[in-house]
């Protein structure tokens, strides 16, 4: 009798297109269900209203607003990409009546163009580790695997992609109608990252093409904001760490991708100031950058209390006792990249994240480090980095392996999900924020204003002299305290709030403002002078001409009224207010003060 012959059944190899499906339907619908609510979201009232939602060249959308952007930076920043995406949705958004906020674009459709961007990113992302990970075979013959080597390699990317698009920090410049700027950088990053890897590993023309691509996606990326002048950084760390070409090969390709950057790090030196009440010296600069890694590196695993300003300023931090001794913490980082030499992969990851970041590390100064170093949004297109981590471990690792990773994706999602409705209103992510941080001068005044809007006084009150605690000389709270102090009767509380945010800005409203406080406080000479001096800087100002007119009145120079209500008119034909005035003064009897008032 002859032995029975045995064999062991080898897994199914599904074609490589089968074989993703599922996880890309994965992929697609988990982080929509996870991130849906942000559709019914509002705009907040954090720059939003800067943005778009008040911004007169969106409203409505035109060429010539467009063009504009082309031409010139906006807010210390020239992103006219995002503003051209802007306005396209801006057309869908645009409404025939005003709502009761007196806006005519609806948020909802702003806030699902972001989620339409977010799952076009969550999908670049799952090519483009599939790529990465088709060059890695290690493993192929374990024989725990759940599935064989090519749908195995697709399920790694699935869940790569799915940390990068469920992780709860990821939920800000989503949710957020002005992280569409993120969003969007991203995805022409990512494109970019992607052509290159085509250019890398392809052959022929093609790679001609491909590379072609990646440098037209970097520039349009540019063109969306510019932190991604470090794409070609990143696009070095995977070509050498991941696809483990020689130096020398990845080495002209990538300079060329720098050559493009030089223009855009010319002009956002140029265009933003970075106006901080304190500089962080040079010496301390790394100091700040481990900081926020080490914050970062913690919130990647505990994404909890998370919120839109954590406070961590240069200042801030500086002030904490030991923090010369920050420095030791960049030891156990170098010890680590040191073990994971001969895991180029895993040095890759790492690199990637903090190239991602690099540019609001705090090594050179920006805006927001005004509030804080640190923002969820700062970590978006460097999530890359830690899901090439995941895809990596998943394709190499086995049972147990793939289970843990799908139970902490679920936690996430869920964490995602609750995290949605934070950035609901902006009272409710103001509220959250200061959940996490008591001392938030932007959540202090977002509330403070909104309280303020209701009529709830007292507690718009409380709001500003919390945020004048933190920051005194902060001249938003210092405003619009001064405006409580006014619309409460008063003036007199209100001059010196006033005086502060006049004396940092010079537009017609704050001034006008502040002599009104200062003549209802008695002080005709003093709104004077204000008012003089401010129409030196701005002649063309009706606001202005009709305040100063109110207080010449008053002092008795009716001839002096009577000529700048004039001067109003002129400026503004439908001044209705300033022709009114001057109809009744220049009415014999008319002996009373006119009633024309700067806003308050």
């Amino acid at each position: 009798m002859s032995a029975v012959k045995t064999t062991t059944p080898t897994p199914t190899r599904s074609p490589p297109r089968r074989a993703g499906r599922l996880p890309l339907l994965l992929v697609l619908v988990v982080p929509l269900l996870a991130l849906w609510p942000v559709i019914t979201a509002e705009f907040i009232s954090l720059d939003d209203p800067a943005n778009v939602s008040r911004n007169e060249k969106l409203n409505p959308p035109t060429l010539r607003g467009v063009a504009w952007y082309w031409a010139n930076p906006y807010l210390n920043m020239y992103a006219p990409l995002t503003y051209t995406a802007w306005a396209g949705v801006a057309r869908l958004a645009w409404m025939d009546a005003v709502d009761e906020e007196g806006l005519q674009l609806n948020p909802y459709i702003f806030h699902a163009a972001n989620l339409l961007v977010y799952l076009i990113n969550a999908v670049l992302v799952f090519a483009l580790l599939r790529k990465l990970l088709a060059s890695d075979t290690r493993g192929d013959d374990r024989t725990d695997q759940l599935v064989a080597p090519p749908a195995r390699t697709a399920w790694a990317a699935c869940a790569g992609a799915l940390l990068f698009a469920l992780h709860p920090m990821q939920v800000e410049p989503v949710a957020w109608v002005t992280g569409f700027r993120d969003v969007l950088a991203a995805m022409f990053s990512l494109a970019s990252l992607l052509a290159y890897l085509n250019h890398a590993m392809g052959a022929g023309r093609t790679r001609a093409r491909s590379y072609l691509l990646a440098c037209v996606f970097l520039v349009a990326a540019l063109l969306c904001k510019p932190t991604t002048v470090t794409v070609p950084l990143v696009v070095a760390a995977l070509d050498w760490g991941v696809l483990r070409r020689p130096l020398r090969d990845v080495a002209k390709p990538v300079a060329g991708l720098l050559l493009l950057v030089i223009p855009f790090v010319i002009l956002t030196k140029r265009f933003q100031s970075a106006e901080l009440t304190f500089t962080p010296p040079l010496w301390s600069r790394p100091i700040i950058a481990a900081d926020a890694l080490s914050f970062y590196a913690l919130k990647l695993g505990a994404p909890v209390r998370l919120g839109m300003d954590y406070g961590r300023s240069p200042q801030w931090l500086l002030d904490q006792p030991g923090m010369g001794w920050l420095w030791l913490g960049i030891i156990p980082l170098g010890v680590g990249l040191w073990l994971l030499r001969r895991r180029l992969w895993a040095t890759a990851g790492v690199a990637v994240f903090v190239l991602g970041v690099l540019p609001v590390l705090g090594l050179t100064k920006f805006d927001f480090q005004l509030h804080s170093t640190v923002a969820d949004r700062y970590v978006y297109l460097a999530m890359l980095g830690p899901a090439l981590l995941l895809a990596f471990l998943v394709r190499r690792g086995g049972r147990n392996t793939a289970i843990a990773c799908s139970v902490a994706l679920a936690l996430l999602a869920v964490r995602s999900h609750v995290q949605t409705t934070a950035w609901h209103t902006s009272g409710s992510i103001y509220r959250t924020t200061l959940d996490t941080n008591r001392d938030s001068l932007i959540a202090h005044r977002g509330l403070g204003q909104i309280a303020m809007s209701s009529g709830r006084f007292a507690d718009a009150e409380q709001h500003f002299t919390s945020a004048l605690r933190v920051r005194p000389d902060d001249t938003v709270a210092n405003f619009h305290l001064g405006n409580l102090y006014l619309a409460t009767n008063r003036p007199t509380q209100a001059v010196p709030h006033l005086q502060i945010a006049a004396a940092a800005h010079d537009e017609p409203w704050v001034v006008t403002n502040y002599a009104n406080a200062l003549a209802r406080s008695g002080n005709l000479a003093g709104a004077r002078t204000a008012l003089e001096s401010a129409l030196s800087k701005s002649p063309d100002s009706a606001e202005l001409h009709a305040s100063l007119a109110a207080v010449l009145f008053r002092q008795g120079d009716r001839a002096g009224a009577a000529n700048h209500y004039r001067n109003a008119l002129r400026i503004n034909p439908s001044f209705t207010l300033a022709a009114q005035e001057l109809a009744a003064l220049e009415t014999p009897s008319r002996t009373t003060s006119p009633s024309s008032q700067p806003p308050d």
